[in-house]
């Protein structure tokens, strides 16, 4: 019991964590910031009370369809649009205001 105890911790803040950078990934493209420090990023989630290294985030970001590039320096977000290329502007502007209002409700959840 104690063993299904230990994993479900586990697993329960891998999953946070995860969470975690991706609203902070979402809040960055919100704000059309195209890239962070990887410092930067470790020290935020630090912060959060995460503890977490330069490694363990890459790690985690390796398949984190929010990011473009992630290395030792910097971690680039992906600019890749869910509006088509034939999307028109007033749509793109939407779903901009969505993605920024989801990751104001994701960080007030956190706050909470």
């Amino acid at each position: 019991m104690r063993m299904y105890e230990l994993f479900e911790d586990v697993t329960s803040y891998s999953t946070e964590l995860d969470t975690a950078i991706s609203d902070m990934l979402l809040y960055l493209k919100a704000n059309n910031i195209e890239s962070i420090s990887t410092r930067q990023l470790v020290k935020s989630l630090n912060d959060e009370g995460y503890n977490v290294t330069i490694q363990s985030v890459i790690s985690a970001l390796e398949n984190n369809p929010l990011v473009q590039v992630a290395t030792v320096d910097s971690i680039t977000v992906a600019t890749t649009d869910s509006v088509s290329a034939s999307g028109s502007l007033d749509s793109k502007q939407d779903n901009r205001e969505k993605v920024q209002a989801m990751a104001q409700k994701a960080a007030d959840k956190e706050i909470k």
